[in-house]
C-alpha cells in the first residue's frame, strides 16, 4: 500500500510598521541647529510553499512591500528670529514592490512588479544647501578611520572586483502614475514649500526590464519605457499653471550586452528614442522669467557653501537672482480684493472654513476687508496638471 504524498506546507508572515519617524539632528555651528526627519508608513508580507515530501524544499515563494507614505524634510532653527522653518524635500505615496518565483531554484528566475502612485520632490536654493550639508555629514561618518588610512593591497582589491557576475534571470515591470520635481523660491518662515516656479514631471510611465547574466556571455539587459513628460511654470499674475513643454509622449528602448571581465568581447549598448507625439515648446515672457528664476535658484544652491544667504552677509546670490526672487514672491499673491464701499466686507474663498478665522487674521482664505481697504488673495492650493499634491 503506497502512502499518499503530503500536501505542500504554506508559510505566511506579515509585518506593519505603522508610522515611524526617524530624526537625524546636527549642528553646523553653535547658534544654528538642523534636523532631518524621515517619516515611514510601510507594511510587508511574505509567503513560501514547502514540499514536505522532499525535505521541506521550497517550491515557490513570494513577497511584497508596500510603502503607504514616505516623507523627507529638514527643520532648521533660525537663531535671529528664534523660530523654526521646515523644508519639505520629497514625498512618496502608494509604492508597492512584489517579487515571486514559482520554482524551487533561484536560477529559474524571479519576477518583480513595481507600482508607484505618486512621487514628488521640491528643489530650491536653500534645500540644495541643506542637502550638501547632509552629504558632508554622511561622508564624514561613512568610512571608519582604519578604512581610510589602510586601503588594502591592490591584489585584494583586484580579488574583490574579479568575482564572476551571475544571477538568475529577472523580469520586472514598472508602473508610475506621477513623478514630479518642483523648483521653488524659498518661502517665509511659515511656508513649508515656498513660492512655486517651474515643475517638470513624468506621467503614466510604464516600463519593462529583463536581465540575464552568466559567466560566459556576460550580462544582457533589455529595457523598454513609455511615458509622458511635461514642463510647466506658475504664472503668478494669473494664478495658474502654464506650459513650457506641452505634454509629450516618448518611448525609449535600451538593449545592452555587458561583456564579462577579462575577455576581449566588446560591450554593446543600443538606445532608441521615439517621440509618439509632436514636441511643442511655448515661449512667453512670464515663462522666461520663471525659467530664469528656477535656473538661478538651482545655480545658487549648487554654488553656495551651505550657510544661510542674506543681504548683508556672505554667500549672497547675484543681484539678478535676488530681483527675480523678490518679483516672484511679490506676485505670488495674484489677486487683490478692494473694498470701495463705506462698510466692512466679509469674504471667504471656495472650500474655506468661515469659522476658522477671527478679525481677518487669515486674509489669504477668508476674512474682513475694512471700508476703503484692500486684501491680498492667495491661492496656495493651486493645482498643476502634473502634481495636484502641491
Amino acid at each position: 500500500m503506497t502512502k499518499n504524498p503530503s500536501p505542500p506546507l504554506i508559510v505566511k508572515s506579515a509585518f506593519s510598521t505603522g508610522e515611524w519617524t526617524v530624526t537625524l539632528p546636527w549642528k553646523p555651528s553653535e547658534t544654528d541647529a538642523r534636523a532631518m526627519r524621515l517619516v515611514v508608513d510601510a507594511r510587508a508580507s511574505a509567503s513560501a510553499s514547502l514540499d514536505v515530501n522532499a525535505g521541506y524544499a521550497v517550491t515557490s515563494w513570494g513577497g511584497a512591500v508596500t510603502l503607504d507614505r514616505l516623507s523627507l524634510d529638514v527643520r532648521e532653527s533660525l537663531s535671529e528670529s528664534l523660530s523654526q522653518r521646515t523644508h519639505s524635500l520629497a514625498e512618496a505615496k502608494g509604492v508597492s514592490l512584489s517579487a515571486t518565483s514559482d520554482q524551487s531554484d533561484w536560477s529559474t528566475g524571479v519576477s518583480l512588479d513595481l507600482v508607484v502612485r505618486d512621487v514628488s520632490a521640491a528643489v530650491s536654493t536653500r534645500r540644495l544647501q541643506l542637502i550638501k550639508e547632509l552629504q558632508g555629514l554622511f561622508d564624514d561618518g561613512a568610512a571608519p578611520p582604519h578604512a581610510r588610512s589602510h586601503g588594502g593591497s591592490s591584489a585584494q582589491k583586484e580579488a574583490k572586483t574579479s568575482v564572476p557576475l551571475a544571477f538568475p534571470p529577472i523580469s520586472m515591470s514598472v508602473q508610475l502614475d506621477t513623478v514630479g520635481t518642483l523648483i521653488v523660491n524659498d518661502g517665509e518662515e511659515d511656508e513649508t514649500i515656498g513660492v512655486p516656479l517651474v515643475e517638470a514631471a513624468v506621467l503614466g510611465l510604464s516600463a519593462s526590464l529583463t536581465a540575464d547574466a552568466d559567466t560566459r556571455s556576460g550580462l544582457r539587459v533589455s529595457v523598454n519605457v513609455e511615458a509622458q513628460a511635461l514642463v510647466d511654470f506658475l504664472n503668478h499674475r494669473k494664478g495658474a499653471w502654464e506650459p513650457i513643454v506641452e505634454p509629450w509622449r516618448v518611448r525609449v528602448g535600451v538593449d545592452a550586452l555587458i561583456a564579462p571581465e577579462k575577455t576581449s568581447a566588446p560591450t554593446k549598448i543600443g538606445v532608441k528614442v521615439v517621440g509618439v507625439d509632436q514636441l511643442e515648446f511655448t515661449a512667453t515672457e512670464a515663462g522666461a522669467v520663471a525659467t530664469a528664476a528656477a535656473a538661478l535658484a538651482l545655480l545658487n544652491g549648487v554654488k553656495a557653501s551651505g550657510s544661510t544667504t542674506n543681504a548683508d552677509g556672505e554667500d549672497v546670490p547675484s543681484k539678478a537672482a535676488l530681483q527675480l526672487q523678490i518679483k516672484t514672491r511679490r506676485q505670488h499673491h495674484s489677486y487683490w480684493l478692494h473694498n470701495a464701499t463705506t462698510s466692512p466686507v466679509e469674504y471667504w474663498l471656495s472650500n474655506s472654513d468661515q469659522t476658522s478665522t477671527t478679525n481677518g487674521t487669515r486674509a489669504d482664505r477668508c476674512g474682513t476687508v475694512p471700508a476703503g481697504e484692500r486684501a491680498l488673495l492667495c491661492f496656495p492650493d493651486v493645482k498643476s496638471r502634473a502634481a495636484p499634491r502641491y
